[in-house]
């Protein structure tokens, strides 16, 4: 543990309003008043794999994704679904119902009617890439009524629609460039910020889109994005003056903020840091018994106080403590037992252990450095490559040419969205790892209409894949956070999903 605290040492070097709102209690801005002729300086950690929303792999791209793309439904900063594009809904016995906002077009000009969301649905659930279409699996028939109405066919009233809408499923792309090679390099939306240039994995830049529905949600008149991975590198772009707003590696929250010398807006988000693996390609991994040992390997909070000072909590499911979907019985399901891991693998034939590499980040090297140490010490030897950029999803989720990945999964809004993305076969399951019970499970809470009985179902699923682990390896659950000038306002981190930049801007 002491060469994990060195190595972290060396590293250590997100409400709508109006034009002209004093927004001091919204953000970092005190009682600066927000100027909407400024542009926005931000950088992130990534690009994202892709700009088609339809395609893009992970949740944690919607951060940028959703400044170009508007969604039909949205989330507040609690997790509710409101309205987006669609300002208003009815769930019925037939499926679900939405009224499109009059009046509205994409950025290209195309009219954002309830063709155009017809033709967003129907790509979204057809398309051989589509990493959403498990989102849409109930929807059977996308029909129009009129200009403005669109009904979505499921045969059972679908509460996980509405979650879903708010997320990649729900974005809505200029049909005109559904067919158009560079969509996925230039976006082509219709939300608060139309992408006018993009050098991939480098920067793009952004301006406003004076026809957005929500013009008090617009408050800079573009955003500067840059990509870049170190993440000391982040922080001293910021504090040089050449950056408003840069994400924070969760190892980086308590450091930045004891230094005092920047903002950092940060909180706890539903998801948690994991190791996916695919027993397709390591065959031991196959065998749930040595899943589990691999869990019995992990010390948990060791990691937390040496890797992250403490920012998180460990993490044995998907959503937190307080949340509908967690479950009491998978809490703490795996305390830190070395030698129940080690007679685990023997029950299974490994009892010398088994070796395979890691994929990982920048953002998980340390994580995976800890988890290494722990893993040995039972007999699994691991290697760990690190990647840049998006090179580890594209090898392990589409390729599927890698052992296994390190990588943050930040929940969506539905439960059964979540789970359907990582415990049942999809582009985000590459070993198509899932279970008899868990498929029985998600097959009810699909057509459940009661709230109550729905959440049971989702906790059910929760302690399922605790008691017989699939594909996630669960480590922690991080803050998520961001650092920003003294200007910036109106930034927050939701309890649920990415952080959008509604309402964000910078004083004067």
């Amino acid at each position: 543990m002491k060469k994990i605290l060195v190595l972290v040492a060396g590293l250590a070097l997100l409400l709508s309003g109006c034009s002209g709102n004093r927004a001091g209690q919204a953000g970092q801005g005190g009682d600066a008043v927000i100027d909407r002729n400024a542009e926005i300086r931000m950088i992130y950690f990534r690009d994202s794999p892709t700009w088609d929303p339809h395609r893009s792999p992970a949740t944690i791209d919607e951060t940028m994704l959703f400044l170009a793309y508007d969604r039909l439904l949205h989330l507040d900063r609690e997790g509710k679904v409101i309205p987006g594009a669609a300002d208003r809904w009815e769930l019925s016995p037939s499926g679900l119902s939405l009224h499109i906002r009059e009046g509205l077009s994409f950025h290209d000009g195309t009219p954002l009617d309830a063709a155009a969301v017809k033709a967003n649905l129907d790509r979204a659930r057809t398309l051989p890439e589509s990493v959403v279409r498990g989102d849409l699996a109930s929807v059977t028939a996308v029909e129009t009524e009129g200009t403005s109405t669109v009904v979505l066919r499921t045969g059972t009233s679908e509460v996980s629609l509405l979650g879903a809408l708010t997320g990649r499923a729900g974005a809505l792309i200029s049909p005109k460039a559904f067919d158009d090679p560079s969509l996925g390099v230039n976006a082509a939306g219709s939300g608060m910020y139309q992408m006018v240039a993009h050098n991939p994995n480098i920067a793009a830049t952004f301006q406003r889109f004076e026809k957005y529905w929500n013009p008090g949600a617009v408050q800079a008149a573009g955003i500067e994005l840059r990509f870049v991975s170190d993440p000391a590198a982040r922080v001293n772009a910021l504090r040089s003056g050449q950056a408003d707003i840069v994400y924070l590696d969760t190892d980086q929250i308590s450091q930045v903020t004891d230094m005092g010398d920047v903002g950092v807006v940060s909180g706890g988000v539903a998801g948690a840091k994991v190791v996916q693996l695919n027993p397709d390609r390591v065959p031991a991994l196959k065998d749930s018994r040595v899943r589990q040992a691999l869990n019995y390997a992990i010390d948990r909070q060791g990691i937390i106080n040496g890797v992250i000072f403490g920012k998180g909590t460990p993490a044995f499911q998907l959503y937190p403590e307080g949340h509908a979907a967690h479950s009491q019985e998978a809490e703490g399901r795996y305390p830190y037992d070395p030698e129940k891991a080690r007679q685990l693998l023997t029950e299974a034939g490994y009892p010398d252990g088994f070796e395979f590499t890691v994929l990982a980040g920048v953002d998980s090297q340390v994580d995976l450095q800890a988890v290494q140490s722990q893993l040995a010490a039972v007999g699994v030897k691991i290697g760990i490559e690190v990647v840049t950029g998006n090179n580890g999803i594209t090898r392990f989720w589409v390729e599927k040419a890698a052992d296994a990945l390190a990588f943050r999964i930040v929940a969506k809004a539905d439960p059964g969205s979540t789970f359907a993305q990582y415990f049942l076969p999809s582009a985000s399951n590459p070993g198509a790892v899932t279970s008899d019970a868990v498929v029985s499970l998600m097959k009810e809470q699909g057509g459940e209409q009661d709230q109550e009985k729905r959440a049971s179902l989702h906790r059910s699923i929760a302690n399922q894949v605790s008691e017989e682990p699939l594909s996630l390896l669960f480590l922690y659950s991080p803050q998520f956070g961001w650092a920003t000038s003294d200007k910036v306002a109106g930034l927050r981190v939701p309890l649920v999903g990415m952080t959008t930049f509604d309402g964000v801007g910078v004083g004067r």
